[in-house]
């Protein structure tokens, strides 16, 4: 008898997340432009479900989002985007012409580099900001043992990407070449989007996704240093009643932003997986931090520390080491980290190092 395919339940598949924060099911914009493209596709299918980690070792290139759809793991915003537009009822883009799908995949990429780099400047070398705003709401919303290391992680990153970033004179005043480059994004994003609901007319695109993406945590107020916030909302007022549209049609779609198909299963479940893939990874990114938090005790950044941050660089390194500890001792006790008493020396030290390196390669 033939089986009714109909009936069969589909595949699920996994979006691979950073956790949620700032109101938001994402605090990465890449994640945050897949999770809204999902959503405004699947207009409330069960046949797909966020999964929330803090580890992004777990996928082929290092970085989330990450899409399951099957044996192979799908990594990049656009490969993942190119793979939904195959599916049945996945592409948002089926009403553009060939030049509109151009001018979107052209847009897309000064967003995801240009926005993105404004982004990432705030948050991260922003020393208010990421004293005051972005280490406190990524420390809430990551794992216990991830929110010890992970912020000085990503501000690490974001210093090497930015590292020749300038600072411009513009209206009088010192700023960050990375704002006005902003700014120029915000200007062909306007221009384009002028008096319309969505940049392409009355249906949103992928377009739409991913400059919601980036664009509603640009439009995030709550930071000590609101410089791209006010850029937006005195500047580009359009552009922030587009973030407002956007999040109503995904609370419309969804029922409600917060009630998302998000897995059970624990958040740290990754990070378990990666424990044991590769603790001294977690050992060294923690021991960076401290090191990190010495260095910048007293003339980080280039100016003299405030008595407020000084006293939070002293709890956040207490606080690191006390999680360094934490995780020697469960890794010597759930066995991830064993000490060998094997006191027969077969090879010399050079062939005990060879030996070493080896392993690590495989």
């Amino acid at each position: 008898m033939a089986v009714d395919e109909s009936s069969s339940p589909p595949d699920v598949m996994t979006l691979y997340s950073w956790p949620s924060a700032f109101n938001l099911p994402s605090l990465d914009p890449f994640c945050l432009s897949l999770i809204t493209y999902l959503t405004l596709c699947a207009r409330g299918s069960p046949h797909w479900q966020i999964q929330p980690s803090s580890t992004p070792q777990l996928s082929p290139n290092g970085a989330f989002p990450m899409l399951l759809a099957g044996a192979e793991p799908i990594a990049g915003t656009s490969n993942i985007l190119a793979f939904l537009k195959k599916r049945d009822g996945a592409d948002l883009d089926t009403h553009l012409t060939e030049s509109q799908r151009a001018q979107a995949t052209a847009l897309i990429c000064l967003i995801e580099e240009n926005l993105n780099n404004a982004l990432l400047y705030t948050w991260w070398l922003e020393s208010e900001n990421f004293v005051k705003s972005t280490r406190p709401k990524f420390s809430k919303a990551l794992g216990f043992i991830s929110r010890y290391y992970v912020p000085n992680q990503l501000r690490e990153k974001a210093r090497f990407r930015l590292k020749g970033t300038r600072t411009i004179e513009s209206d009088g005043k010192e700023v960050p070449e990375v704002y006005l480059e902003a700014r120029d994004i915000y200007k062909e994003l306007a221009k384009m989007l002028g008096d319309k609901p969505f940049f392409f007319g009355d249906r949103p695109t992928s377009l739409d996704a991913v400059a919601y993406g980036h664009l509603a945590l640009h439009t995030y107020p709550s930071l000590a240093n609101v410089q791209l916030f006010t850029m937006l909302s005195f500047e580009f007022p359009t552009l922030v009643d587009f973030v407002k549209r956007i999040q109503t049609k995904l609370d419309v779609e969804a029922n409600d932003k917060l009630n998302l198909p998000i897995s059970q299963g624990p958040v740290n479940e990754s990070m378990l997986a990666w424990m044991i893939k590769d603790p001294k990874a977690i050992l060294y990114s923690a021991w960076r931090q401290v090191q990190d938090n010495v260095t910048h005790m007293w003339h980080g950044d280039g100016g003299q520390k405030t008595k407020e941050e000084r006293k939070e660089l002293i709890y956040n390194t207490a606080m690191v080491i006390g999680g360094i500890v934490f995780f020697v001792g469960y890794a010597f006790a759930s066995g991830i980290i064993q000490i060998s008493h094997d006191t027969h020396h077969d090879h010399d030290d050079d062939d005990d190092d060879e030996e070493y390196y080896e392993d690590d390669e495989a």
